[in-house]
This record gives structure tokens, C-alpha cells and sequence, in this order.
């Protein structure tokens, strides 16, 4: 004190400006002695803050080392405080006792009956509803505020360290201790404090009082009689009274509620337990030397541990970090792609080995090593000997899953986390998901998993014949399948197999269409077990049966065993490039190559040529020989052959003109002319008539050959530049198309 006193009256010294605890200690080494070498300090501090919570003249920081400072004021405070004696009341030192605890425990204030303290225990973010009360009094705390609202929820009941009334803190444990015995099971942990002494208890009262009457304006309203001067003094010395206290009675909190060592002149020392259950299978503790915020979570973790004994520690570390979703969902990623491996192994990158080693691991879905993760059969086990029930369809609910996994099992794991368990599990056994019998596809994300969805044994096709499907499926539509058999992946390969069939199934139809249309002009036998007609059969069929398939393994299966009437790459070229090769059938002058049949030598010879090569490609698949450019060749040679006939058939520098005659078509002379083709079967040989002339047959010489025009032509010649005739040529046409039925096909050409 006298240390204290020159401090005040010389603050200019260094060795006594800015005072603290150890330097006071230091200052008067010797004067204070201890029993225990090292605890002179912790008496100093004990008797400056008894100091301070009396006197408001010494001030007394809040911190490791505590500032220590004396301030000679003369100035009437105990005026001020007589005033609002009133605050004083047992709601408001409850209040106060609360709220202190509450920053002990590193927790916000709330105002509520049922508070609820969040923590994270083992990874998982967990919730204690926290109840204050005056236990003793079954009037104010009444039975069943031993009882949690949430079923699956613990609740600390905790007492004060005080009693109001007659009745004491040994009527709290006596009550709860009466309850145990009675048989009442409730997920309740009762934390009952020792009394203060009536010393304590006062400077409680006190406190209560500084604490009023320095919150808001009502300093101000009850200090007016205090000239401004004495006024700011007078605020100062309360407020440091009250900082004095609040430190004290935080120290005393901690003695009363067994989290430091009790002193006889703060609380009661007889008092040795403090923690009171009403769950018989609990044994809470209170660990020896922990601030409040690690008594709480001990006492958490033994509630919590009795609960879920089962759950994983998923912060191994105990750094209160909790597993979110994003983090499952990395895990999920890796347990995907190890489950679609031959051995369960995958590589993980060195940015996710943190979450792997945290979760993965301990969490049981497998093994995390330095660099890799192989994944595990715990949950296909823990599932098998739990047996959860099945639905009529044999599938197997999630909910039930879900159910032993969360609040209601022995593991007590998040949503989250036992929707990765879940999905872990599902693709392991490799199970499709289904909502209310439908399959989904694709399977859900772990946020989309839901209760109302099942799990389903997949019917898969036989090894051999995924090989071989997968095999085809790469040389007819590009698509190869995995080589692991798992649902999964079948679900892939055949729905994209399925559209891809889907997709060329109207162009190999129309092919098939047209080639047997133009079987006879092609060659092609209806019958034949091999060419170009059987392979086409064989492609349509292939393509719809892929799709009419109702399940992914029905697929696979038809893809595997169908009959492809030849290699798989035969089959391919043909359904690749049908719709080519029917646009090339459409776009050919089957007209001309019909008219090849009947033309005079030497261009029958030719023509019969061009239609046996035409014939002979038509027979070959189109992988040994494309079709398309087969057409383009005879149409082409077919018109050239049929021109050269008709040039033929008139000579080119004698004007002709055939007067219409009966059942022809009439024409008009002048400097156009044109050979009548319209002539009957009957008619002998075309006529010719010159302008100003009578008919005469058209000339034949066996030397030059057969100069006829073939039955059903008609050829105009118009010289250049004579408009007149070419317009009685289109006349012509239009009277001809007027009286016939039927199409009527024009070709022009320029001739030298």
C-alpha cells in the first residue's frame, strides 16, 4: 500500500510509474512470504484486487498482469450509491452471476429461459441447451425443467451460489440427488456451485449497485448534485470500483463453481462435488485448473461421448473445426473414383491430404497413407450386422440408414456427413438410387440426398458380355465402356449407346427402304445371307432393339449377342454413312439408267456394262465398296450414253420437223425443228420432214449405226439466238403436259 501511495504521490519516478502485480511484488520482495516458492505473486494480486473491490480509489486492470494504480481523490461517492440501493434485488444478482459465467464461458448473452451453448464435439457442431435456476425451490425451478425440450438434446441445469429464502446450496444437490434416486432418467447434468460467504455475497450486492447505476445515463440523473469536476471524479472511482469487483467476483465464481482452488473467506469449502447427473450411465468430471469454456466442453464431451459412443473424432486435433460440406464433398470425390478402380486405390492431391487424414480416415471409409487413399469395407459391415429393413421392393430406405447414423443411433453423425457415409456405402455395393420405385439417373449429390429415396440391388449383364458389348460399342458408335463392371458406368455406356442408336435409327430404316426399292437395278437378293442389302437388315435391326431395350443390362446384353452378319466394322460403315448413301440413291437418274436397257447397239453394249458394274457394286458391303460414288459414275456414263444415242438417232446439220399427226402431239416448223418421239411400238421408224417438204423416213445406216431415237423422246433443236422457235418449243411442251398424265423429264444440252 505504501508502494502504491508513492506511486500516486511521485508518478514521475520510473521505478514506480505503470505499476503491475509482479512489479509490486518485486518492489516489496520479502515483505510477502509463501509457503510454496512462486506464489508471493498471487497473493499480491489477491490483496489488490480485495483492494480494489473496496476502495475505489485503487484500480485494478483486467489482464494477465494486472495494473495496479492509486488515485488520491477526495469526492463523496457513497451518496451516489445510496441512491439506487433498489437495484439490489435477487433477479438482478442472478442476472449478474449469469452473465458472468457466460463470458467465463466464452459464450453470448441470451435472454431466455433455455439457452443453448454451441460447440463443436469430435468435427460435429453441437448444441447444450444450458438452463439457470434456483434448483433448490421446486416453486421456481420446477420438475420438469429437468427435462430437455429436444429429445435427442443434453441440458446442464445451473445453479447459483447463493439462495434466496431459507432454503441453502445443500437443498439444490439433496433435491437433485432425490430425483437420481427415484429412477428419473433425463439427458440432464446439474452444475451446482458452493455458497459465497456473507462477505462475497455482499460485494456481489455491491457490485450489482455500481453495475446500475454506471449503465447508460442514470450516472448522470444521480450524481446532479456533484459539481462537474467532482462529478468525473466521482465516475472514475465507481467505475474502478466496479472493474475491482467484476475481476474479484469473476475469481470467486470460479472457486464456487470448482474450477479454482477454494478460499474460505470467498465460498464455501466444505463443498467437494459439483456435478450431479440424472442419467445414470454419465460420470461427469470436472477437469482440474481448466478455464470455464474447457469446463463446458468436458462436461460436452463426456454428455455427448455416453450418447453417441460410436461417433468419430473427426478433429483429432480438438481445434474446434468442424466438417463442412465442402469438405465432404472432397471426400466423395475420392471415394468415387477409388470405387471405380480394380484395387480401391486413387492418388490424392496434396491440397486435399488435410481433409482426407481428418475425415476420411477416422470416419472409416478407408485408409489415408502419405499420398494415396484406399478405400474400406467398415459401412458395408456395419450395415450387414445392423440389417436395416427393406421395402416391398427389396429396396433398401435411406431413411433407415440415415436413422442409424444420426440422433437416433449410436454414431450421432451431421446430415452431411451421414449422407457421405451413405453414398460411400451405395457405391461400394454399387446400389442405384430410386425415389418412390424410379430410378435417378444421375445418382443425387450429397446435398440432394433425401429420406423418401431408396437404395437398389443393379441387375448387371454377365462379364463376357460387357467385354464384348464394350468392344462393338467402340467400333460401331465410337463408345467404349469401362473395363470395371459396376452399375455406374453401365448406366453411361448404355445411354449413351442407347441415343447414339437412336439418333441413326430413321436414316438405316429409309436405307433399307430404298435399297429394296432399287434392289433389282442394284442387284441386290432379298435372300442373300451376305452383301450390302443383308448388312443394312442386320444394322436396323441392331439399332432397334438397342432401342427398345428397357433396362441398361438389357442393352448391354443385346449389344453383346446380336447378330452383325460380319464384322462389327461392316455393320459400322453402314450405319455411319446410311444417310449418305440414301441421299446419294434419291439424287440418282434412274430414268436414264432404265432407258440403257433398250438402246441400239453399239450403245447397248455399253449400257448393259454400265448397269453390270453398277450391279456388281451394289452386291459388296459399302466397306469394300462405297456405293454413292458407284451412282454417280452410271448416272453420269448412263446420261452420256443415252445423249450420244440421241444425236444419233438425228443427224445433227438436217433440219427435222415432224408434223403432228393423229394421237401426236402437233409441232411447229420455222427454223426450230424437232423429232417426234411419240410414236406408237407399231410405228416402223421415226419420219422426217423438212419445212416446205413432204415426210420422209429418217435415214438408217448399218455402217454409222442404228440412227433411231428410242420410243417416248422427242428432241428440239433451236438454233442460237432464235427466240421464235425456242418459244413454240415451250408451247409444245405445254400442250404435251396438258394432255398426258404422268411426269414428263427435260434435258437440254449445248452442241458444238
Amino acid at each position: 500500500m505504501k508502494t502504491l501511495l508513492l506511486s500516486a504521490l511521485a508518478p514521475s519516478v520510473p521505478a514506480l510509474r505503470n505499476l503491475t502485480v509482479s512489479r509490486l511484488s518485486a518492489l516489496n520482495h520479502g515483505s510477502i512470504t509463501s509457503p510454496v516458492p512462486g506464489q508471493d505473486r498471487g497473493r499480491v494480486a489477491q490483496k489488490v484486487q480485495a483492494w480494489g473491490a473496496n476502495f475505489g480509489e485503487i484500480k485494478v486492470t483486467d489482464a494477465n498482469d494486472q495494473g495496479v494504480s492509486l488515485e488520491l481523490v477526495g469526492v463523496d461517492v457513497d451518496s451516489i450509491l445510496a441512491s439506487v440501493q433498489h437495484a439490489d434485488n435477487p433477479s438482478a444478482r442472478h442476472g449478474l452471476v449469469k452473465r458472468l459465467l457466460w463470458s467465463e464461458l466464452g459464450l453470448p448473452e441470451a435472454g431466455g429461459f433455455v439457452d443453448h451453448a454451441t460447440l463443436v464435439w469430435r468435427g460435429s457442431a453441437r448444441e447444450i441447451e444450458v438452463v439457470w435456476g434456483n434448483v433448490a425451490s421446486r416453486d421456481e425451478f420446477v420438475d420438469d425443467a429437468f427435462t430437455p425440450l429436444d429429445a435427442h438434446a443434453w441440458r446442464l441445469v445451473v445453479g447459483y451460489p447463493f439462495q434466496d429464502g431459507a432454503r441453502s446450496v445443500a437443498d439444490a444437490r439433496a433435491r437433485v440427488a432425490g430425483l437420481l434416486e427415484t429412477g428419473r432418467r433425463e439427458r440432464s447434468v446439474c452444475w451446482l456451485p458452493a455458497g459465497l460467504t456473507v462477505e462475497r455475497l455482499a460485494d456481489l450486492r455491491r457490485l450489482v449497485v455500481l453495475d446500475h447505476v454506471l449503465s447508460g445515463q442514470r450516472f448522470d440523473s444521480h450524481a446532479q448534485h456533484l459539481n462537474p469536476t467532482d462529478r468525473q471524479r466521482a465516475h472514475t472511482v465507481l467505475t474502478n470500483q466496479r472493474d475491482a469487483l467484476t475481476i474479484r467476483m469473476r475469481g470467486v465464481l470460479r472457486q464456487a463453481y470448482g474450477l479454482a482452488q477454494k478460499q474460505a473467506e470467498d465460498v464455501d469449502v466444505a463443498v467437494g462435488e459439483h456435478l450431479f447427473r440424472l442419467w445414470p450411465e454419465l460420470r461427469p468430471t470436472l477437469p482440474p485448473g481448466a478455464s470455464a469454456k474447457e469446463a463446458l466442453e468436458h462436461i460436452a464431451d463426456g454428455m455427448l461421448a455416453v450418447q453417441y459412443p460410436d461417433h468419430p473424432k473427426l478433429d483429432p486435433d480438438r481445434t474446434g473445426q468442424r466438417v463442412r460440406p465442402a469438405d465432404t464433398t472432397t471426400v466423395f470425390r475420392y471415394v468415387q473414383a477409388a470405387a471405380e478402380t480394380d484395387n480401391g486405390r486413387v492418388e490424392v492431391a496434396k491440397a486435399d491430404r488435410p481433409v482426407m487424414r481428418r475425415v476420411a480416415g477416422p470416419l472409416g471409409l478407408g485408409e489415408v497413407h502419405e499420398a494415396a487413399f484406399v478405400l474400406g469395407r467398415r459401412w458395408i459391415e456395419v450395415f450387414r450386422e445392423a440389417a436395416p429393413p427393406r421395402n416391398s421392393a427389396g429396396d433398401l430406405p435411406v431413411r433407415e440408414l440415415l436413422r442409424l447414423l444420426g440422433d437416433n443411433g449410436r454414431y450421432g453423425l451431421e446430415a452431411h456427413v451421414a449422407a457421405l457415409v451413405v453414398a460411400t456405402y451405395a457405391e461400394q455395393t454399387d446400389r442405384a438410387w430410386v425415389r418412390h420405385g424410379v430410378p435417378l439417373d444421375p445418382a443425387p449429390g450429397l446435398g440432394g440426398i433425401t429420406t423418401d429415396m431408396a437404395l437398389r440391388e443393379q441387375r448387371l449383364p454377365e462379364a463376357a458380355d460387357w467385354a464384348t458389348a464394350g468392344e462393338r460399342g467402340g467400333r460401331i458408335f465410337g463408345i467404349r465402356a469401362a473395363t470395371l463392371l459396376r452399375g455406374r458406368l453401365v448406366r453411361d455406356f448404355a445411354g449413351r449407346v442407347a441415343a447414339a442408336a437412336r439418333e441413326r435409327l430413321a436414316d438405316a430404316r429409309t436405307l433399307v427402304d430404298a435399297l429394296e426399292g432399287h434392289g433389282a437395278r442394284l442387284g441386290l437378293d432379298p435372300l442373300a445371307t451376305a452383301g450390302r442389302l443383308h448388312t443394312a437388315h442386320r444394322a436396323l435391326d441392331l439399332l432397334a432393339a438397342l432401342d427398345a431395350a428397357a433396362s441398361p443390362a438389357e442393352l448391354v446384353t443385346v449389344l453383346a449377342r446380336a447378330d452383325l452378319g460380319g464384322p462389327a466394322d461392316r455393320l459400322a460403315k453402314s450405319i455411319t454413312i446410311a444417310r449418305q448413301v440414301r441421299e446419294a440413291l434419291d439424287a440418282t437418274q434412274w430414268s436414264y439408267l432404265e432407258m440403257l436397257d433398250g438402246l441400239p447397239e453399239p450403245h447397248g453394249t455399253r449400257g448393259r456394262a454400265i448397269l453390270a458394274d453398277l450391279s456388281e457394286a451394289g452386291g459388296h458391303d459399302e466397306l469394300t465398296t462405297p456405293l454413292a460414288p458407284a451412282l454417280r459414275a452410271a448416272s453420269s456414263a448412263a446420261t452420256t450414253t443415252v445423249a450420244d444415242a440421241l444425236r444419233r438417232a438425228a443427224p445433227a446439220r438436217t433440219p427435222l420437223v415432224q408434223p403432228p399427226g393423229p394421237g401426236q402431239a402437233g409441232t411447229s416448223g420455222g427454223n426450230g425443228t424437232a423429232v417426234d418421239l411419240t410414236s406408237t411400238p407399231s410405228t416402223p421408224s421415226p419420219t422426217v420432214s423438212r419445212p416446205g417438204g413432204g415426210p420422209e423416213p429418217m435415214p438408217s445406216n448399218p455402217e454409222q449405226g442404228d440412227q433411231r431415237v428410242p420410243a417416248g423422246f422427242r428432241v428440239w433443236r433451236v438454233a442460237g439466238g432464235d427466240l421464235d422457235s425456242l418459244e413454240r418449243a415451250v408451247e409444245e411442251l405445254r400442250r404435251l403436259a396438258a394432255d398426258r398424265r404422268g411426269e414428263i423429264e427435260l434435258t437440254w444440252r449445248l452442241v458444238p
